[in-house]
């Protein structure tokens, strides 16, 4: 979730990514399971899964609320899994 520019709001909201798990309940309706994957982020725009077992998340900015400076420059984690 890119994150809020609505100052009026006191919360802020966003600045993470998210885990949504999609299943049929009972009534062939669609339910979401949704956790947060990572927080907080510095407005994240794009997430990458390799088949290599990394992810990669695109920062537009490294400000992870309304109140830090956007005049930091974004940047690309990659998140690698543990060797077994």
């Amino acid at each position: 979730r890119f994150g809020n520019f609505i100052s009026s709001v006191k919360e802020t909201s966003g600045y993470d990514v998210l885990q949504a798990k999609l299943r049929r309940n009972a009534e062939g309706k669609y339910e979401a399971e949704v956790h947060t994957f990572l927080a907080p982020l510095g407005r994240p725009i794009d997430v990458h899964v390799s088949g290599k077992g990394k992810v990669y998340i695109l920062e537009y900015s490294r400000a992870t609320d309304r109140k830090g400076s956007y005049a930091l420059p974004g940047r690309i984690l990659e998140l690698a899994a543990k060797p077994k």
